[in-house]
């Protein structure tokens, strides 16, 4: 194998390489903006679900089950999907 066909290889291997890694990349910035919006859909879905439960008891207005999550929803799949930190009350 002369140089020039080596450093051809190299090149070609180095590019697939790159490639790839670009492919993994975007792909985790959509994971992330799908999982911030489950993240999101779960909140909702919780907040009714209480809402509904404290209706149901004769309660009116409580706060939400999860009002201690803090969250920014991505705008676009560039920006990066933030991480839900929850104060979840306990009743003993």
């Amino acid at each position: 194998m002369s140089l020039e066909e080596f450093e051809s290889q190299y090149r070609q291997e180095l590019d697939k390489s790159l490639n790839e890694l670009q492919t993994v990349v975007l792909l985790m910035a959509n994971l992330e903006a799908r999982i911030a919006n489950i993240g999101h859909n779960l909140q909702d879905f919780s907040q009714a679900v209480e809402k509904f439960l404290n209706e149901e008891k004769g309660e009116s207005s409580p706060p939400p089950l999860y009002s201690g999550c803090r969250s920014n929803k991505p705008r676009n799949l560039s920006e990066k999907a933030t991480v839900w930190y929850c104060t979840i009350p306990v009743a003993y």
